[in-house]
């Protein structure tokens, strides 16, 4: 199986409607540099992905490679469609996500499990840690690292070829070029859909839970996968009902997908529900919290994730009524 790299984090993620108190006086730009993606830029500062967004995490180390080469050499990339909140001032990804999280990851040397994803995810498993190392040696022995291609701009001599300072000087001239949608958040929300389907169909259970995402099954589920890390999409609730959800997540996280699945597998002491960042864990996650709490036939979950079940039912059953 391909190993997928975490970048979940290089984006955050908010609900399109929210208004901030002092929204930022910020027109969408035609174009975005790698220098608008660093930490301390506006523009990083400003973007946003929607709150049900699937997670960025359907990309290996060698896409992302290829696409920081792509940009590099001035390739044609698709145009990132952005929408802007007239109530927030925030920048919202619409089409473009991975893109945009490949360049912030070399930009900012956080490949799942630096500064940005450590302040997003809180602990971060060894798994993930593993394929972040991975990905980081895969980009830059490809290319190299963004903070070198700093430094050749400044002292030429120092490259270790004309292509990579040809490159270093491309990083500072090439852009994404920007699309924006126009509209109100109803629109963005139609752009978002319309475009998703379009290219690489939404999984019925993402558009279930995009559909129904303040419910809480669907809440229950997102809490679920990450353990009560990452984006608070329970953020309207009281802070005590906050730490409850967290607190349970956590708890049947452990019951999930505790001890770690490594492979070679040396040990019969294996996880319940196997992986928890595989391209289908969040139906895994969302079709057990509808089990339990009734909503669906239990002929409904696949026989390969009903294994092990019983054994964990107990410990289960009650923490993940929604």
């Amino acid at each position: 199986m391909a190993k997928l790299v975490n970048l979940d984090a290089m984006i955050k993620r908010e609900d399109l409607d929210v208004a901030d108190k002092d929204p930022a006086l910020i027109a969408v730009t035609v174009s975005i540099k790698a220098s608008d993606l660093e930490q301390t830029s506006a523009t990083f500062n400003t973007l946003r992905k929607p709150d049900f967004q699937r997670e960025t995490a359907n990309w290996t180390a060698e896409k992302i490679a290829d696409l920081i080469e792509n940009f590099l050499d001035g390739d044609l990339i698709p145009s990132v469609v952005i929408w802007r909140s007239n109530k927030s001032g925030k920048l919202f990804v619409i089409d473009g996500a991975h893109r945009l999280s490949a360049l912030i990851a070399w930009v900012n040397d956080d490949y799942g499990s630096s500064a940005i994803s450590k302040s997003f995810f809180g602990e971060i498993e060894k798994s993930q840690i593993g394929i972040a190392k991975e990905a980081k040696r895969v980009v830059e022995s490809r290319v190299g690292s963004y903070s070198e291609f700093k430094k050749y701009l400044q002292d030429p001599n120092g490259a270790p070829d004309s292509k990579t300072l040809l490159r270093a000087r491309n990083m500072a001239a090439v852009s994404f070029t920007i699309q924006d949608v126009r509209g109100d958040v109803t629109n963005a929300e139609r752009s978002f859909l319309k475009i998703n389907q379009s290219a690489t169909p939404i999984h019925p259970t993402e558009l279930t839970m995009i559909q129904a995402r303040k419910k809480p099954n669907a809440l229950a589920a997102r809490a679920l996968l990450r353990a009560g890390s990452g984006h608070e999409y329970w953020w309207e609730f009281d802070d005590n009902t906050k730490k409850n959800i967290v607190s349970l997540a956590r708890d049947i996280y452990e019951n999930l997908f505790k001890p770690l699945l490594e492979s070679p597998i040396r040990t019969l002491e294996l996880p319940a529900a196997g992986q928890a960042l595989t391209p289908d864990s969040l139906d895994l996650v969302f079709t057990l919290v509808n089990h339990i709490n009734g909503a669906v036939d239990t002929s409904t979950v696949p026989f390969r994730w009903r294994y092990n079940w019983a054994s964990r039912s107990a410990s289960i059953k009650g923490k993940v009524k929604s």
